[in-house]
């Protein structure tokens, strides 16, 4: 199937390498990562973009966009690259779909690459092994609560009041975090599944521990555990990464209320393919 915009191959569009200094190999819209609690062994997550334009955060990610929302074989081409990549690692293979945009509105794609990802005639991946990020588009969750099987669970929070949510996540303005709390208080969970949240720590807005206390009121009663996510910093960006110590207190507070939470590790700054940093100029340089 040709690219959208260029008409060349996913194969030479999608997965030009770049090695960090960290030794992780990071792909453009493919980029490997690890969470830490200090509880549990680490494990590899690759993540998979979806391109569809879409505004739902001010927080910019640096990446490229495309004009067209990917299709399913675009989506499950690079799950196979990562695949193959990651043939030779003793870690298990889990696999993130997110947005360079919004994975839900492109919502009939997106699942119809999870069901071949899943069937056991195409990846025969457990959809335990499969999650979907959303920002909170609360008409996706719905339909997703929906389905004959679903993958995990995860959404994009960074604010735990409607007010930081509302500055950082426009997106909330259209659906505040009360309705977004009750369609995960009533989205179906397996035996031991868990919601996952996503939370940018943002210096001085989102970092401290009132910030915690807030987002523990905010998801009681509800399987969760937390990504902990320090801004990877950026020229254009005005907010600045916490320090370590407010990081690890954030952490430790939602530990201390029985919250499973943990940290992102920053890798692939220097070649600008950390969390949000995949940087338009790798788009540009020819295949």
């Amino acid at each position: 199937m040709g690219d959208p915009v260029t008409g060349r191959s996913p194969a030479i569009r999608f997965f030009r390498r770049n090695t960090a200094v960290s030794g992780t190999p990071e792909r453009w819209r493919i980029r490997r990562d690890r969470f830490h609690s200090g509880r549990e062994p680490e494990h590899d997550l690759h993540f998979v973009a979806d391109w569809v334009r879409t505004r739902l955060q001010v927080l910019p990610h640096r990446s490229t966009r495309a004009d067209a929302s990917s299709e399913r074989g675009e989506i499950v081409a690079q799950v196979l690259v990562a695949q193959r990549d990651h043939s030779s690692s003793d870690a298990s293979f889990n696999i993130v779909l997110m947005g360079m945009g919004e994975p839900l509105h492109n919502y009939d794609n997106v699942m119809k690459a999870i069901r071949i990802l899943h069937d056991e005639n195409g990846l025969n991946m457990s959809m335990s092994r499969i999650t979907l990020s959303t920002a909170g588009l609360l008409p996706g969750i719905e339909r997703l609560a929906k389905e004959p099987m679903i993958p995990n669970l995860a959404i994009s929070l960074t604010g735990a009041t409607n007010e930081k949510r509302n500055a950082l996540m426009p997106i909330n303005r259209k659906y505040p975090i009360e309705q977004l709390l009750d369609a995960v208080h009533r989205f179906p969970l397996k035996h031991r599944q868990r919601v996952t949240f996503e939370y940018v720590l943002l210096e001085g807005v989102t970092d401290a521990p009132e910030d915690a206390f807030a987002l523990v009121k905010l998801l009681q009663g509800i399987r969760a555990k937390v990504n902990l996510i320090p801004l990877n910093e950026a020229e254009e960006l005005s907010y600045r990464r916490p320090s370590d110590a407010a990081v690890e207190q954030f952490q430790q507070i939602l530990i201390d209320h029985n919250i499973s939470a943990f940290i992102r590790k920053n890798r692939g700054n220097d070649i600008s393919a950390a969390c949000g940093q995949l940087k338009k100029k790798w788009a540009e340089v020819p295949a």
